[in-house]
């Protein structure tokens, strides 16, 4: 079980995939179906297992405070859509 404490995150790798309802999508098998490739960050919440084939890629860490008066420079690493701003891979923002 993996624990993330307030203001904490961790990232894992290779997450299983969740209907809309939020409940793990199996196959006929019963065996957990993963988002290979992908990466999820998960916040402070109750402890969750590790599912067979995700990977805690990095433990819990505290999270980063930007000071007064500063700015954290953003890149998209792929395309998004960003409350109605459409974000290309490479682009910058602050």
């Amino acid at each position: 079980m993996v624990l993330v404490p307030p203001r904490h995150y961790c990232i894992v790798q290779n997450p299983v995939k969740r209907d809309d309802k939020g409940e793990v999508i199996t196959n006929k098998q019963d065996q957990v179906q993963l988002a290979y490739g992908e990466e999820e960050i998960r916040t402070e919440g109750p402890p969750f297992p590790l599912y067979p084939g995700e990977v805690l890629k990095l433990p819990p860490t505290p999270l980063s405070i930007v000071p007064p008066q500063t700015a954290l420079r953003l890149e998209a690493i792929r395309d998004l859509d960003d409350k109605g701003t459409h974000r290309s891979a490479g682009d910058e923002w602050l």
